[in-house]
């Protein structure tokens, strides 16, 4: 899981939940706010995240993650289990 911000790896994290439809627009703001400390950050809409990643076959919403600390989001991350393993 990726932190936000500079002491992100070093902060608890209070609650760690599965995907809800309503957490589309956090994910982009994380995905914006994690690049922006090395850069420009890309434009990444809710838009784009639902055509590029939740529309997909591939995509359970049991396999992401939300990270919250002090009640805000902190971070997400997605995993994939092949099922030919």
């Amino acid at each position: 899981m990726f932190g936000v911000g500079p002491l992100a790896a070093t902060l608890p994290v209070n609650m760690i939940r599965s995907f809800c439809n309503a957490d589309v627009p956090v994910l982009a703001d994380l995905w914006g706010l994690h690049w922006s400390l090395v850069g420009p950050p890309p434009m990444v809409t809710v838009r784009m995240i639902e055509q590029a990643i939740l529309s997909r076959t591939f995509f359970d919403p049991a396999n992401l993650l939300i990270a919250f600390e002090s009640g805000g989001p902190t971070g997400w991350v997605y995993f994939a289990i092949d099922p030919a393993d």
